[in-house]
């Protein structure tokens, strides 16, 4: 009789689904990344500075408007419809979509007409800028459109349709928003920072009403819908929200803080470099991407053992692109950026490099922050981000003035590494499970490695 060997899956169920999940989320984040640069390098051809600083900090707002109409129903819809279907019970599930698309979809609505109505006032109060003024408005319908794109793109992974949901994280509305921009840089040469906003917008706004009407085909399949709890989804989605606004702060205050302090030039100049930043941080999104509803399903079953070499084997594959990525970062920092965006954008180099080593820390931790929200410790993951946001702000505000985009990127790095490590801590404090990149995992990412290697698919019994 064969026995279970502990970490492994008894029948390839999961094993087959994250390397299909892996597969089709790994080729989505590579196409909307590298699209996402090419954007990035047209747009800092066809937008002066000043503009590429102000089209910076709509992107910001935009998203963090986005994640607050999400009120952490992109999160909670995975923990639970995931948990609904491994339970059988798919009316449930069904329920769970309709009732977070309807909350969000009322709440985009709402903070998009005050956005608009307010954005011209609040971008010359905060940041100062007359072109952040003169397009705050597009940043209601943005939004919107963002919040809805990824709430969406969330019921698609946790209904385990990864190729959708890696069209509409993403990839598809970059995809469009490039090839705008080619016809603009081939027909024009140069554009004006609302031409580039009101496209970006647009992209974004087709690729939500795209997903919704296939979503809409996707639910009917799940049979009759079972009524369910706005109380018991809140109860889920609230601190989940309150987890991801701090997150977010923990990535976009930084620029926030340059944007109110620093010429915009600078801003500019450093939300450049953080673009780069992603050939870092690529790897670990993708893999938490395709971890989330696993995460969620194993842990619900108490297969705590699997869970934790799964976990400690990703932060393996994770880490050594990680780190392979910060050694080319320190060699040539400013010749990529000058390279990429132009010699103005050189003097970021500092900054990427700092802010590129934090995240490297905060990878080789491993997918805890994701455990946490995954595993019903939300809250736990809530005072975290909370603590490292707050430190970022406060940090951030004290260097500034003094030390600019270099002091900033010092203290992100700080922040960022030092969330990665307190989740890891609070992951292994509250349910046993290490999170982070070690030799057994290293070892554990071998071997499955040969598992799918010609002629290897027998090779253990």
């Amino acid at each position: 009789m064969s026995v279970e060997k502990p970490g492994l899956e008894s029948a390839p169920t999961l094993r087959q689904r994250l390397l299909s999940g892996g597969a089709w989320t790994a080729g989505a984040r590579v196409i909307a990344g590298l699209s996402g640069f090419a954007v990035n390098v047209l747009l800092a051809r066809l937008l002066s500075p000043e503009d590429l600083g102000a089209y910076f900090l709509l992107v910001s707002i935009a998203s963090v408007g986005a994640m607050t109409a999400q009120l952490g129903l992109q999160l909670a819809v995975v923990r639970l419809v995931t948990q609904a279907l491994a339970q059988d019970d798919p009316g449930r599930a069904r329920g769970y979509i309709r009732l977070a698309l309807v909350a969000v979809a009322v709440c985009a609505t709402v903070l998009g007409v005050l956005i608009g109505l307010t954005g011209q006032s609040f971008a010359v109060a905060i940041f100062s800028s007359v072109a952040l003024a003169h397009v705050a408005w597009l940043g209601g319908a943005w939004l919107a459109g963002l919040a809805v794109m990824n709430l969406v793109s969330e019921a698609f992974r946790a209904l385990h349709d990864y190729r959708m949901a890696g069209a509409l994280g993403g990839a598809g509305s970059t995809l469009l928003m490039l090839a705008a921009l080619l016809l603009v840089y081939v027909t024009r040469s140069r554009a004006d920072l609302f031409l580039v906003c009101l496209l970006a917008t647009l992209m974004v706004v087709v690729c939500a009403l795209w997903g919704m009407t296939v979503l809409q085909g996707r639910v009917r399949r799940l049979g009759p819908v079972s009524a369910v709890s706005s109380g018991e989804m809140f109860t889920v989605s609230l601190p989940l929200l309150v987890t991801g606004l701090a997150i977010f702060v923990a990535t976009q205050a930084d620029l926030w803080i340059l944007g109110m302090y620093r010429d915009k030039d600078e801003v500019a100049m450093y939300g450049a470099a953080m673009r780069l930043v992603q050939l870092v941080t690529m790897p670990m999104l993708m893999m938490n991407a395709v971890l989330g509803p696993s995460i969620s399903e194993q842990f619900s079953k108490g297969n705590k053992a699997r869970l934790e070499r799964l976990l400690r084997a990703s932060a393996a594959l994770i880490g050594l692109p990680a780190l392979v990525a910060l050694t080319l970062i320190a060699l040539a920092a400013g010749p990529v950026l000058g390279w990429v965006y132009g010699d103005y954008y050189r003097s970021g180099a500092m900054a990427l490099l700092l802010v590129s080593a934090g995240q490297v820390v905060n990878v080789l931790t491993g997918s805890a922050a994701t455990v946490l929200m995954m595993t019903g410790h939300q809250r736990a993951s809530m005072v975290i981000s909370a603590a490292t946001g707050t430190g970022l702000i406060a940090g951030g505000l004290l260097v500034v003035e003094r030390h600019g985009i270099n002091g900033v990127a010092a203290v992100t790095a700080a922040m960022v590494a030092m969330h990665g490590l307190l989740s890891a801590a609070w992951v292994r404090r509250s349910t046993g499970i290490k999170t982070h990149c070690g030799l057994e995992g290293i070892a554990d990412v071998a071997g499955e490695l040969r598992r799918f290697l010609p002629g290897g698919l027998g090779a253990r019994s």
